[in-house]
Parts: C-alpha cells; structure tokens; sequence
C-alpha cells in the first residue's frame, strides 16, 4: 500500500439490539427485560407515592369538612395514604416490600428469554390490566364521594 492508495472502506455498521437475541442477551438471562421492569417499578411507585402523599390527603381534608359517609374503596384509599404519610412501624412494613419490584425485575430477566411470543403478549396484558385496575381505583374512589356531595348540597337523600 503506498502513499496514494485510500484506505480500504469501513464494513458497515450493524444496529446494536438492545433486546432479546441482541449482543447484550444471553439465552439464560436478558439484562434488557429486567431494567426495563425496574424502570416500570420506579415509575409507577413515584406515581402512586405522589398520590397517596400529596393529594390524597387534601381530598381527605374536603371530605371530612362535609361529613361524608364514604363508599369502601374511598375509605381504602385514605387509610392507604395515611398509613404511607404516618411515621412509625408503618415504614418498616413498607421496607419490607421494598424487594418486591427487584425480584420481579430478576425474574423477567430470567423468564423473558424462553418465554414464546403468546406468554410474552399475555404477561404485558396482565401487566398492563394490573396498573389500568389500580389507576381505575384510584379514581373512582377519590370521585365517588363527590357523588354523595353533590346530592348532600342539593338535598336529594337517595
């Protein structure tokens, strides 16, 4: 190769998979599934922390102001709150199930790669009805009360 010769061209450049069957998978062990669960974890306990801290409680406060008798779920989720706001030997309950989210996170890991496309479809069906349902729960139980308000300040006793 002499001084005018270019250099021999570059091979071109693979995309990189993150995913199942990427370089980064193993048939025993899919590092992608299980970070991607942790990061669903994070995010859905922020949420629900978030809640359960900051606004549920001042529905809580409207509430009582008004003597509501309150449906089941509504009760539910004000003890929710107050026992994730209250001190005590609460927290270390909740410490307890601080590992819940990092095993289920080892487990995907480990379960996703041999899992076919039909378990696959039906776990993130069931991830996905589990969050639907708890954010369902959230909502009508904060908005069911408004409901009885509503009759309360219009005088209607059904």
């Amino acid at each position: 190769m002499t001084q005018s010769d270019p250099p021999p061209p570059l091979p071109p450049r693979q995309p990189v998979e993150y995913g199942p069957g990427g370089p980064f998978a193993s048939p025993r062990f899919d590092a992608y599934a299980m970070v991607v669960h942790l990061m669903g974890w994070t995010l859905f306990t922020t949420v629900i922390l978030l809640l359960a801290v900051f606004i549920v409680p001042r529905f809580g406060e409207i509430f009582m102001d008004y003597r509501l008798d309150l449906p089941y779920p509504t009760k539910v989720l004000l003890r929710v709150s107050r026992f994730l706001t209250d001190g005590g030997a609460e927290r270390f309950l909740l410490l307890l199930l601080l590992p819940v989210p990092f095993v289920h996170a080892l487990a995907a890991g480990l379960l996703y790669p041999r899992a076919g496309r039909g378990r696959r479809l039906m776990y993130r069906l069931l991830v996905t009805l589990a969050i639907t349902g708890v954010v369902l729960f959230v909502i009508l139980a904060l908005f069911l009360p408004y409901i009885a308000l509503i009759n309360a300040v219009s005088g209607n006793k059904r």
